[in-house]
């Protein structure tokens, strides 16, 4: 019997000695034994260690945000606000590294007037799949170069709050990355809903009037494009008839439609600049130009490069054999000779009153008439916005004003009747009359005669054709977008 229970007590032995061997060349027992060796255990606490620390004392916390940023960054509190809405970081260095900016009852277009600048899809944004996408914390936004830094942009809906982050340099750096990881916004959840996407509106449909000022009669007639041109861009649009053709200017996009085929596109082309001035001549040729920028010639959908020899805007007479270039200033300003050959011949010219000086401060617009030069802008004496009328040698003819003798607002243009002036205003959104005496005969308000809101009528034209359009932006009721809008303004002047 003891035999077997030494037997017994052995076994029990050997089975104990072989879990202990087992337990001890365990594979994690190994992994600790190696890491001592090449001595990375410290390594690992240490960087535990560092993960408490960022979590504590790199988050920089302000009222409406907190975010990983890196130790050397320094508030500059001269540049940030003082309600915590800006926040001006500088590196060790003593530069400025980053600026954040929060807007907690921000504007919903912001991040999709950047999507239309970037000429990036709303739809691709709103699958967060679009080209410069990026996520700002939780929220999905965008980034894009900002002159020569970056500029990160995202809104959180339900907070109705705007997030814009400047970062130095044209490369996001991985302290850069590390801060929009890290971005938590800190404002509240107030429930609030944007309006739908420009793809997601309703386009504007507006029923047009008829008006009469005394015996002179008009009327419009919406010209809708097809497709139309979303935009939340409300000022720089722009726009000529030629031939079976009407061109539009939004930024540096050239749109060209087919009036033949009811204002269908059939074309566009992208500029290397943003441009304001288009101008016709009947013999099928449009130029468009803008200062210091490579000017262009259009025949019908054709597009090529041309040197003008001019350096700024160019108007042309309806005859199309010569024009003004001009820039802002009425002192700078040069009559210019289309040659045969399409080169130009240029002179100074000087819009001036019976004294011999300047009665005008400025020549941003200029409209060149049959008869007459007109020219919107402040007068010299500083007694307000007026239209000056120069005869073709640039001396004055008449000063004209509103009702009243009250200010104009933004003159966008000028149409010549046989003994009157009609003028659209864009800032006051409002059609004047004059007659050719300087007496004001009448006023019409955009929505009598358009059927708009509250239009920004940027420019008002005769076309080749010899009638009168207008091109503009208009936000739709929705306030999914704005949207560019041509008429046909009819009138027996």
């Amino acid at each position: 019997m003891k035999k077997y229970l030494f037997v017994l007590l052995s076994i029990l032995l050997l089975l104990t000695t072989a879990c202990g061997n087992k337990e001890s060349e365990s594979p994690e027992k190994e992994e600790v034994e190696v890491a001592i060796e090449k001595g990375e255990i410290e390594k690992e606490v240490e960087s535990e260690e560092g993960k408490e620390e960022l979590a504590t004392e790199d988050y920089y916390e302000t009222a409406f945000w907190k975010a990983i940023i890196p130790k050397d960054w320094e508030e500059d509190e001269d540049k940030s606000s003082d309600d915590d809405k800006t926040i001006v970081f500088n590196d060790g260095t003593g530069e400025e590294i980053a600026k954040v900016s929060i807007n907690n009852n921000g504007y919903p277009n912001d991040i999709r007037i950047a999507l239309e600048e970037q000429r990036w899809s709303q739809i691709d944004f709103l699958d967060k799949n679009v080209e410069g996408g990026i996520y700002i914390g939780e929220d999905y936004g965008i980034i894009f170069p900002y002159y020569s830094d970056l500029k990160a942009l995202a809104r959180n809906v339900p907070k109705n709050t705007n997030i814009e982050i400047i970062l130095t340099g044209d490369t996001l750096s991985t302290e850069g990355e590390t801060m929009l990881e890290s971005f938590t916004l800190l404002t509240e959840d107030v429930g609030h809903v944007d309006p739908p996407y420009a793809h997601e509106g309703e386009d504007l449909s507006p029923t047009t009037g008829e008006v009469s000022i005394g015996d002179y009669k008009f009327s419009a007639e919406y010209l809708k494009l097809n497709p139309i041109i979303p935009t939340y861009e409300t000022f720089n649009v722009y726009g000529e008839q030629n031939g079976n053709y009407f061109y539009l200017i939004k930024y540096d996009e050239l749109y060209i439609y087919d009036m033949n085929d009811g204002m269908k596109l059939v074309k566009t082309e992208i500029f290397p600049d943003q441009y304001k001035g288009i101008a016709t001549s009947p013999n099928g040729k449009t130029y468009i130009t803008e200062s210091y920028s490579d000017s262009f010639i259009l025949e019908g959908t054709e597009l090529s490069v041309t040197e003008l020899g001019t350096t700024n805007r160019l108007t042309l007479h309806p005859s199309g054999t010569w024009g003004i270039e001009h820039h802002f200033t009425i002192d700078d300003i040069n009559r210019v000779t289309i040659n045969e050959d399409g080169t130009v011949t240029t002179e100074a010219i000087a819009f001036i009153g019976e004294d011999g000086s300047p009665v005008q401060k400025m020549a941003a617009n200029l409209f060149i008439l049959e008869e007459k030069i007109a020219i919107p802008g402040n007068m010299a004496d500083d007694s307000g916005y007026v239209l000056g009328i120069y005869n073709m040698d640039g001396t004055l003819d008449k000063v004209l004003r509103n009702k009243e003798d009250k200010n104009l607002g933004s003159i966008s243009g000028v149409i010549e009747g046989s003994d009157t002036y009609f003028a659209a205003d864009a800032n006051l959104r409002a059609f004047y009359l004059w007659d050719k005496s300087g007496n004001f005969l009448g006023e019409i308000d955009d929505k009598d005669i358009l059927g708009t809101s509250y239009p920004w009528m940027a420019k008002f034209f005769k076309g080749v054709d010899g009638n009168n359009y207008l091109v503009g932006t208009e936000e739709r009721e929705d306030k999914s977008s704005k949207e560019v809008i041509v008429y046909k303004i009819n009138t027996n002047l």
